[in-house]
Formats: C-alpha cells, sequence, structure tokens
C-alpha cells in the first residue's frame, strides 16, 4: 500500500508498505477513507516531537471502513464506516474510568507518532472497541472528518477558555480551526472576538462570515499597541501584563475620568460622588476607580445605574474578589458592560502594598482625576500625584475643614488642583478641551457663578 511517513527532521516520503495485520486481539483493520493533516504532524515533521519514531506513517485524523478485527471486539464489525478518535486508549485502566484518557496507562498518542498512523490506505486500530465511533448513515465522510477533527478542535479550545458572556476573546490564526473555534465562541456568546493573522484572504472571509468584530494583520499594525490601553501606553511603568473580564473595548473609551476618594468616606461624600458619576455617565464619560468600598464603590454604581460605563482596577488576581462585601459589585460591573482588569495573574491574593501601585493604573487609564474625600497621604492622593505628574487635570472637592477625611482634598485644592463644584465644569473640560478659571459652580441649577 502507499503510505506517507516521518523520514527524518524536515523530511517525509511516500513510500510502499506491507499492509498492516492484526497483532492484539483488541485491533481492527480499517481501510481510510479520508485522513486530515493535523499540526501536530508538522511538529513531528519539524522534529518537534521527540518521541515520534521515524518511518513511522503519520496521520492520527480520519475515517474509514473496517475491514478486519481481532476475536476481542464486540462493538465494532466488519464493514462499519467508522470515525476515529486521534487519542488511543483502552477504557479499563485507572485513569480511563476516571474519564482521563489522554493518560491511558497503555495508550496515548499512538497512531502517526509512536505507531503506524492513517496517512496511508489502511491502519491498524488498538483499542477499537474505545477509540472509535460509528457513522450514521445520514452522514458522509467528509462531514464526519470536519466535525471530528476541524470544527472538534475549534470547538473544545473556546470552551477550555470557560468564555463568559461579557468576555472579549483574541484568537491568533484564522485558518479552518481558527475560524471554528470562532464559531463556538459564538455559539457561548462571547462579546467581542478579535482575529489576528497574516492572510487577509482569512481575516476578510471571518468578517464576511460574522465570525470577527475586529481583525488585525501583523504585517500591517503592531498589534499589541492595537489591543493595549492607548492612554496606558503613554505612562510611566505601564503593566507589562493586564488581565481583564468584561468590555474591554472601555480601555480605548473616548473620554474617561478617574474618581477615588476615602473608603471611609462621609454620607457628603458619597452623595458627591454618586451625583458626579450619573452626571458624567450621562455625557458617555467612562469612570474609573479601585471598587473599594466608599467613594469608589459609589462612583462605580452610580455609573451603572445610569446605564453609564465603568472600569475597576484591583489591587489583586481577578479570581480573588476583594474587598468581599463588594463581590455584587464585581459582578454587576460586569453584568452591565463594564470591564475588571487587574496587572497581577488570576490567582494573586490581594494585600495593602499592592493598592498604591494599582493607582497609578487609575490615574493611567483616566484623562483626569476627580478626588472627592481623602485622609492626608492617602491612596486618593497618590492617585491624584500620578495624574499630575502625567501633566492631567486633578479635580478635588473642597471639603469640611473639620473632617479627618477632607484634609487630603483639601491641601490638593491648596497644591494646584482645580476645586470643583458642578460636574459640567469637568465635562466642559474633558469634551471641549476648555478650561473654566475662577469660576464656581451651582451644584444645584448647573450654572456657573
Amino acid at each position: 500500500m502507499k503510505a506517507l511517513i516521518y523520514s527524518s527532521k524536515g523530511k517525509i516520503e511516500f513510500v510502499e508498505k506491507e499492509n498492516p495485520r492484526i497483532i492484539n486481539d483488541d485491533d481492527a483493520i480499517i481501510k481510510v477513507t479520508l485522513s486530515s493533516i493535523c499540526t501536530s504532524d508538522l511538529h513531528i515533521i519539524e522534529g518537534c516531537v521527540p518521541r515520534a519514531k521515524k518511518g513511522v506513517v503519520l496521520g492520527h485524523e480520519f475515517c474509514g471502513i473496517v475491514v478486519d478485527t481481532g476475536k476481542n471486539v464486540k462493538k465494532i464489525k466488519k464493514g462499519d464506516r467508522v470515525a476515529l478518535n486521534c487519542e488511543s486508549f483502552c477504557g479499563k485502566c485507572f485513569y480511563c474510568k476516571k474519564g482521563y484518557v489522554n493518560n491511558c496507562s497503555f495508550g496515548g498518542w499512538l497512531l502517526g507518532c509512536t505507531i503506524d498512523g492513517a496517512q496511508a490506505e489502511y491502519v491498524r486500530v488498538p483499542y477499537i472497541d474505545y477509540t472509535s465511533y460509528k457513522i450514521p448513515d445520514n452522514l458522509c465522510f467528509k462531514d464526519v472528518l470536519f466535525v471530528g477533527d476541524i470544527l472538534a478542535s475549534g470547538f473544545w479550545s473556546a470552551k477550555l477558555c470557560e468564555i463568559d458572556k461579557n468576555d472579549t476573546v483574541a484568537l491568533i490564526g484564522a485558518g479552518p480551526v481558527g475560524l471554528c473555534a470562532a464559531q463556538s465562541l459564538r455559539y457561548f456568546k462571547t462579546r467581542k472576538i478579535i482575529l489576528i493573522d497574516t492572510n487577509k484572504y482569512r481575516l476578510d472571509l471571518a468578517k464576511k462570515l460574522n465570525l470577527a468584530d475586529y481583525t488585525l494583520n501583523p504585517l500591517e499594525v503592531n498589534v499589541e499597541d492595537e489591543i493595549y490601553p492607548q492612554r496606558l501606553l503613554k505612562t510611566k511603568n505601564f503593566p507589562t501584563e493586564i488581565y481583564a473580564m468584561g468590555n474591554i473595548e472601555l480601555l480605548n473609551a473616548k473620554y474617561t475620568l478617574g474618581i477615588v476618594g476615602s473608603r471611609n468616606c462621609s454620607d457628603y461624600g458619597r452623595k458627591v460622588a454618586s451625583e458626579f458619576a450619573k452626571m458624567l455617565s450621562k455625557r458617555e464619560i467612562c469612570i474609573i476607580s479601585g471598587m473599594a468600598v466608599g467613594i469608589d464603590g459609589a462612583a462605580h454604581n452610580a455609573a451603572i445605574e445610569e446605564q453609564g460605563k465603568t472600569i475597576a482596577v484591583l489591587g489583586g488576581g481577578l479570581n480573588h474578589i476583594d474587598p468581599k462585601e463588594n463581590e455584587w459589585l464585581f459582578h454587576k460591573i460586569l453584568d452591565n458592560g463594564g470591564c475588571v482588569i487587574s496587572e497581577y495573574p488570576p490567582e494573586e491574593e490581594p494585600d495593602k502594598s499592592k493598592f498604591p501601585i494599582r493607582n497609578r493604573i487609575i490615574s493611567g487609564l483616566s484623562d483626569a482625576v476627580l478626588v472627592v474625600e481623602a485622609e492626608h497621604r492617602s491612596g486618593s492622593t497618590i492617585t491624584a500625584k500620578h495624574a499630575k505628574n502625567e501633566e492631567k487635570l486633578v479635580y478635588a472637592i473642597p471639603s469640611n475643614i473639620y473632617s479627618s477625611t477632607g484634609i487630603g482634598t483639601n491641601r490638593l485644592i491648596q497644591e494646584g488642583a482645580i476645586l470643583v463644584t458642578n460636574p459640567m465644569q469637568i465635562i466642559i473640560e474633558l469634551k471641549n478641551n476648555e478650561h473654566v478659571e475662577n469660576k464656581v459652580c451651582d451644584i444645584k441649577n448647573n450654572e456657573y457663578l
């Protein structure tokens, strides 16, 4: 029979080989009707799979017709049309019984690696009762091979990612498996899909089939610059990694404002933070804060209540919501089209030392920063300092001179922060690039005095 073999690194050959025969009682001989070339085959050819044997027939994803079986084979008979699993497994060992067939004590990736595979006219398949599936009469071999190989690979990769409906996913590679992965992400109702490939035809096809919301060609653009938040790129010591959940488009929102303040805020501070966040959200300004209790939480929640957008920057990994009492807010932000980010890996726990460090990200993502209430030398004043160093506008709400939570904001005003009493002042300056100097605003009537 004709067969395609791996002869040495970078070299394959078509050769004549003897037809395979039954060796073990649970074997079967399959006449191959269709076989696909998997990326794993290419890895073998390039010498990247040390356990692959030279001279082995390549191929492990295929379908065909049973022409012979061993005496212990019970479920499959001659003449059956079958699709084959790329993994060989006995179905009886500890791992197989637990469902971990990839770790089978006697199988694993055998076909096309350590024993002859399916890029041939015939192939011997071990453990045929467990590794084959009868093909229904209404399906052709081509359909089966597509479902069992390309679509299955794409679907499995999407499923393993545990996609949430609010997630944005970047897919590298828009070949057949990549497009199937994109199609599967649509099935899982992923919010946005970014497809990256150097092949213009593939990217155009993806857009035509509505399998991608954005396409990027590394030959035409710097992909990292396109995906990474542009404001952060302009800051000193920007994080080299960002972990994000939710609507990452907000990271490049047109207008952004950081609202920060004391965890131990007064009722006055909480009310101001809420009213400012609501008014700013109405004018499509994205609110950025740290999801702490107090001013942060009030700003996030008010933005959501006004159907606006908000970004929370955490001081620990995304799998450790902090503070615990704001877990409801974490989910509310994501459920309403917001975004939660961190520079720390998902499993890294938060601690006090991380919060001052993350404040540079709040400042970095913001066009300007508003400090509502702050103690002296607080995290909020650190955020304000970052903003000032980046030559961004810093606003501060005047506070009660007898309140400890007002010392920081009043000090900021003394040092040059803009005293603000009405959100319209911020809106005008952010959206029109017009600085309103030496004017006090009447918050009740939305007018300047």
